[in-house]
């Protein structure tokens, strides 16, 4: 009879990660002819933290064979993912609220309104229609999380804000990050204001 228990000084946050850890050593040791050349069964399982134990259900001979398979499927996914010539996009809040290149991210834009974070911090793209001053231009919504697409919204510039804003023009589509949505003006038009943590990247 052989017992393998898994120790970690540090609590382990996912339960099922070590979980999933504890039967991969199983099958390693059931596949061991070096170290277990009687193939001697496993019996338990055990997840051992400082707050106490807990067992794992030993998988039987079909179950392991399947999640045999399912390591190696995912092994191949991962190994062909890593030696494709171009990374394929995943948007996710996860994936994309602090990611420096959304900006240039075709998927992330399409797939906006499920990828939004949840902070107070909104991006769009919009196409200018014409300036409302020397610090707004009337603008319509291209993509957003937080507006219906084709709605009318004031792009308001930050007070000193320089980058960029010289060279729109009417007719550009642009897409601006970092901005923050305020109540509406008397014309129930939306406005969004940049900050100085905005960018842009024009599109036409």
């Amino acid at each position: 009879m052989c017992h393998y228990r898994f120790e970690e000084r540090n609590c382990i946050r996912r339960t099922q990660g070590a979980t999933e850890q504890l039967i991969v050593y199983a099958m390693l040791w059931n596949e061991d002819l070096d170290r277990n050349p009687a193939h001697l069964p496993i019996k338990s399982l055990q997840i051992v933290y400082g707050s106490g134990t807990i067992a794992v259900e030993v998988p039987d001979t079909a179950q392991m064979l399947i999640f045999r398979r399912d390591l190696i499927d995912s092994s191949e996914s991962v190994r062909s993912a890593l030696n494709a010539s171009a990374v394929s996009a995943k948007p996710s809040k996860e994936n994309c609220q602090h990611c420096p290149v959304k900006l240039l991210c075709q998927p992330y834009w399409e797939s906006l309104p499920s990828v939004s974070s949840d902070d107070h911090l909104s991006n769009n793209q919009v196409t200018l229609i014409k300036a409302r001053g020397d610090r707004a231009w009337l603008a319509t919504v291209t993509a957003s999380a937080a507006i219906e697409v084709g709605q009318k919204i004031i792009v308001r510039n930050y007070e000193g804000g320089k980058a960029f804003w010289n060279d729109l023009r009417s007719g550009l589509s642009i897409r601006l990050t970092d901005g923050v949505l305020s109540s509406q003006e008397e014309t129930d038009v939306p406005v969004f204001n940049l900050s100085m943590m905005s960018e842009a990247l024009f599109l036409s």
